[in-house]
């Protein structure tokens, strides 16, 4: 038994149960950004009956300006339930896949690019190794 399998079977079900949770607090999220955008909604709607019973030109104008406001706000509102995004895959999936990575860094240590090499000294090393120059001694 490789150790990551090992590792996902004594975890159980308890990342099931958090990407769960995570995909609900996602959907309250986002039904609490859709609700904004309806109460904005609503504000404008009110400012364009006051501005249409203004007589005022700065009265107006003020209106016009909140009303732009609230606009800006409402696309930034809908920017965010555009680019909010469910997870792209399972908690224990991803974990799994990690955890096989980590399992054995000898195999990326024997690769040929330096990022990778970097990858794994940093993962292995909590701080970067203390190395004397040359010409002391």
């Amino acid at each position: 038994m490789d150790r990551p399998s090992a590792l996902l079977r004594c975890n159980g079900t308890g990342t099931g149960l958090s990407t769960d949770m995570r995909a609900a607090q996602a959907q309250e999220a986002s039904a609490s950004v859709k609700a904004q955008i309806t109460a904005a909604e609503k504000q404008v709607e009110a400012l364009l009956a006051r501005a249409m019973d203004a007589e005022s030109t700065t009265v107006i104008r003020a209106y016009e300006g909140k009303i732009a406001e609230i606009e800006r706000n409402k696309l930034k509102l809908r920017d965010q339930v555009a680019h909010r995004s469910q997870p792209k895959g399972k908690f224990d999936e991803v974990l799994e896949l990690s955890l096989q990575l980590l399992a054995n860094p000898w195999k990326i240590w024997e690769s040929v690019q330096i990022t990778l090499r970097r990858t794994v000294l940093r993962l292995a090393l909590h701080r970067a190794p203390a190395i004397p120059p040359k010409n002391r001694c």
